[in-house]
């Protein structure tokens, strides 16, 4: 995917999750991990795991970061 930004391409970064394991080894860690990437403007991740959320958790997750 990408898009037009003032006459430039910009293409979308994203973050393989599996590089912050150390950081999500219980879901309160995985819950920051995940608020922390969206912080840093990344548009999308890769998972590696779902730090033990329900389908609703994460949604809920993913959209508030």
């Amino acid at each position: 995917m990408v898009s037009a930004h003032e006459g430039r391409r910009v293409v979308p970064v994203a973050l393989q999750l599996y590089s912050l394991r150390s950081l999500m080894a219980d879901p309160e860690g995985f819950r920051g991990a995940i608020r922390s990437v969206g912080e840093m403007g990344y548009d999308g991740v890769q998972f590696a795991s779902y730090g033990g959320l329900s389908a609703p958790e994460m949604r809920a997750l993913l959209a508030s970061a």
